[in-house]
């Protein structure tokens, strides 16, 4: 005989049967918050990488922007230097071309009066040397000098340019925009990931309510049949979480007050337990099924009504049935018992009722 504590046992496993989909679909559930926790995490490390090459990337951009622009001062300032240098050479020039003009100018015939040949040449050499001096002495030559001493030494306190820094900002922004783009595949699995789980959950509690209020509405009508007018009633603990929400089993036999199955006697919590468990197999009948003295705390009279009850379900399901009760036993297609008619002796007995006659048939004997 079992006690009330395994009786209390074999109730929650009857339970289990009709949550049994529903724990595979919650362990899926956890295998896939599972991968979404390594993808946060790897999106983590790819968060803090990529915030990395943008200070990296940052850091070289001001560098270029400084460099560049301390070339470009360089270059406006050797413009500068270049086009005075032009423009001294330009002046240069003019002077020699002003010079050969003078000699064109020269008459030969006029050789016999070199007092008139040297006045004409100093008239003719007078304006432009004076225009191109005057000119030449407007010039501030200190206030140029000293502009290009500042230059020079602007330049020599930039210090040397990092000619690869164009080309460690090209590796690095590829690397960037590579890491980015990972970066958004893993955020796009995960959406995507959670919008698969969100649909699954959906689905499960759906199925779950439909069958809980399957099982719920049979419950009530087979406890009301085996208890003889009792009622009985399913009730989910946290509603709002249907999938990870316990379930209370509330019962009522005849003539007592509504309370919890915990609290009912044995034979009354081995009715409920039979009550729950036909009610089960009427929304997913199982082939086989497997019931340990669970008549034991059962009177005649719920022993009847159980045999009754059982007795509609053997068309779907084969019952193996452990007892001691006669009543139970008369009830049975076939009846496999062991007895001792011999001391030390025991024997194996299968008999095979007929319902049509009021003898068993004996189907074999077994001595061991």
């Amino acid at each position: 005989r079992v006690s009330e504590s395994d009786k209390s046992v074999e109730l929650e496993k009857t339970l289990s049967i009709a949550t049994e989909q529903l724990e595979q679909d919650q362990v899926a559930l956890k295998a896939m918050d599972r991968t979404i926790s390594d993808i946060d995490s790897g999106l983590s490390e790819r968060r803090g990488t990529s915030r990395a090459l943008d200070q990296e990337l940052s850091k070289l951009d001001v560098r270029l922007a400084e460099e560049r622009s301390q070339l470009g001062f360089i270059e406006s300032s050797a413009q500068g230097n270049y086009q005075i240098e032009l423009q001294a050479i330009d002046w240069k020039s003019e002077l020699w071309e002003a010079g050969i003009e003078f000699d064109k100018r020269v008459n030969l015939d006029q050789v016999d009066d070199p007092d008139q040949i040297t006045a004409q040449a100093k008239q003719e050499r007078k304006d432009p040397t004076q225009e191109d001096l005057a000119e030449m002495d407007r010039t501030d030559w200190s206030q140029v000098e000293a502009e290009v001493q500042e230059l020079k030494g602007r330049i020599t306190s930039m210090g040397p340019v990092n000619l690869d820094a164009i080309g460690e900002y090209t590796d690095l922004k590829e690397r960037h925009d590579f890491l980015k783009k990972q970066s958004e595949d893993l955020w796009n699995s995960k959406n995507a990931l959670v919008k698969t789980i969100d649909e699954i959950n959906e689905t499960s509690q759906s199925l779950f309510r439909d069958t809980f209020e399957q099982v719920k509405k049979n419950f009530a009508f087979t406890y009301e049949k085996l208890s003889g007018g009792g009622f009985a009633d399913l009730q989910l603990i946290d509603s709002e979480d249907p999938l990870e929400s316990g379930i209370e089993i509330i019962a009522r036999p005849p003539g007592t007050r509504l309370k919890s199955v915990s609290l009912l006697s044995g034979g009354q919590r081995t009715m409920a337990a039979v009550a729950l468990l036909f009610a089960i197999y009427m929304v997913r009948p199982s082939p086989f099924c497997v019931l340990d003295e669970i008549d034991a705390a059962l009177d005649d009279a719920n022993i009847g009504r159980f045999c009754e009850t059982l007795q509609g379900f053997t068309s779907k399901s084969q019952f193996l049935i452990i007892t001691h009760n006669k009543r139970t036993i008369s009830n049975a297609d076939t009846v496999f018992g062991v007895t001792m008619p011999e001391k030390g002796v025991s024997t194996l007995i299968s008999m095979r009722f007929n319902k049509d006659s009021n003898s068993p048939d004996l189907v074999g004997l077994e001595s061991r």
